[in-house]
This record gives C-alpha cells, sequence and structure tokens, in this order.
C-alpha cells in the first residue's frame, strides 16, 4: 500500500496517539478562531484588550476545546447551545445559521455586552460540531447596577442568519441598541469570521480523520478531563472550608 493510500484511510479504532492529535487540532483551531477574531475587529476593546473567546462544542452541546484568552470566559459558553437545542426545533438548523445572543438568564451568557455568536457545524448532511465566540461590545451598555435592565438589550439566542442569509430586522434591532453602530457592525463581522475558520477547520479534520473518529476523540477527551478533575477533587482534604471578601458598595454609588 502507498504512503497516499495509507494517509487517505479512515481511522477506524481510537488510540492515545491519535486522540492527542486530534485534541491538538481542536486547541489549535480555536487559538485561530481567536486570532482571526481579534485582528478582524474594529473595536479597541477586541482588538488591544483581546476581551473575546472562541470555542468548539459537539452536536450535544458540550464542550470540545476552548481557547484561554480571557480566564473570567472559560466555562461561559456551557448554556448557550443546550439553549438552542432545548427551544429551537433540530430538524430546522441548517448550514449557515447563527444563533446570536447575550443573555445570562436565557443562554447562559455572562452579562449583557458579551455578544455570543453560534454555528452549527455540517458534514455530510449531519450536525457535528458548533463553533461559537464571544466579544465584548463595549458601548452595548450603561454602568448602573441595580438590575439587569440598565446593562442593555437582553437578548435570547436567535438566528442571526438563517442558512446563510442575514436577517436584517435582527441586527437592526441589535444596532438601534447601540452607541456606535458601525464599529459593532464591523465586530460582528469579526465574529463571524472567526466562527467560519472554526467551521472549516472542524470539517477538514472530519476529512482527514472521518467523522467518527474526530467525534469519538472528543468524547475520550471529555472523559479524561472528567477523570481529571475527580481526581483532583479526590486529593482535597474532607472538612469544612470558608471563605469571605468585601465588596465596595459605596464607589458604585458615587
Amino acid at each position: 500500500m502507498t504512503n497516499a493510500a495509507i494517509a487517505e484511510k479512515p481511522v477506524s479504532t481510537l488510540n492515545p496517539i491519535t486522540v492527542e492529535v486530534i485534541g491538538s487540532a481542536f486547541a489549535s483551531t480555536v487559538e485561530e478562531m481567536g486570532e482571526a477574531l481579534v485582528r478582524a475587529s474594529y473595536s479597541t476593546n477586541i482588538k488591544e484588550r483581546r476581551d473575546c473567546s472562541t470555542a468548539l462544542f459537539d452536536a450535544a452541546g458540550y464542550m470540545l476545546c476552548q481557547a484561554e484568552h480571557i480566564p473570567m470566559h472559560l466555562g461561559s459558553f456551557i448554556g448557550f447551545i443546550p439553549y438552542i437545542l432545548d427551544h429551537v426545533d433540530a430538524g430546522s438548523l441548517a448550514p449557515g445559521d447563527v444563533f446570536i445572543g447575550n443573555d445570562a438568564y436565557e443562554g447562559g451568557g455572562t452579562h449583557l455586552p458579551d455578544i455570543v455568536l453560534a454555528e452549527p457545524i455540517f458534514h455530510e448532511g449531519k450536525l457535528t460540531a458548533w463553533a461559537i465566540n464571544t466579544a465584548h461590545h463595549s458601548d452595548f451598555a450603561d454602568r448602573g447596577h441595580a438590575h439587569i435592565y440598565q446593562e442593555g438589550l437582553r437578548i435570547p439566542p436567535v438566528r442571526l442568519y438563517r442558512k446563510g442569509i442575514l436577517q436584517e430586522d435582527i441586527q437592526k434591532l441589535f444596532l438601534l441598541n447601540c452607541q456606535v453602530p458601525h464599529e459593532r457592525m464591523s465586530d460582528l463581522r469579526a465574529q463571524m469570521a472567526a466562527n467560519r475558520l472554526g467551521v472549516t477547520r472542524f470539517k477538514e479534520l472530519c476529512e482527514k480523520y472521518s467523522t467518527d473518529t474526530v467525534l469519538a476523540a472528543g468524547r475520550e477527551l471529555m472523559d479524561y478531563a472528567e477523570r481529571k478533575m475527580r481526581s483532583g477533587i479526590a486529593s482535597i482534604p474532607d472538612g469544612t472550608y470558608r471563605f469571605s471578601d468585601l465588596f465596595d458598595a459605596e464607589s458604585l454609588r458615587e
């Protein structure tokens, strides 16, 4: 068998090397998505402060990998895809769909200026994964703290694109609630570009290793992460642990 034939032959069984290679590909993909988002963005908050994050999820809404751009964003996506899957008919999802959202209570966002875009990844006609990112749109908020409605417009995950077609009414609603709409538009386009890069890279992995192998490697990586977490928790001595801190509320009232 030639080297070319061996390279084209799909991997039928998993082994630690294959899992590690695919896991590294996940990591490099989300990092590349993040760099694309930063480089293509318009606002200082994203381009200079890098206040953004990128990730890949499997079809069921479990995280495969998230880039380590902002520590406070780690795990911040975990409610977004499950919300979509709970509220949208899975049969209606199609290539080119893009969901936008920001609400902490309806979709698991962090705070309202962090706008999330998520795009389903289809390979050979089947939903296989999701590309997702968030970026802090710095003018999409007031700074009141009495209640969440002072922060800005609450957006549950809704389609911004349907089969690749922009839903202009949704975009207009979003931009109308911004102080610098042309900047927000440019940052949204950067987020779109980042997700489309993630879609491309994930589909390339599926072509190279087969979809079944890539998804199986993802499950193995999640199992490995669970084993490490359980081992870490088991190493903590039994007991009661307490912590207290102070919050200076006076400065917020001024």
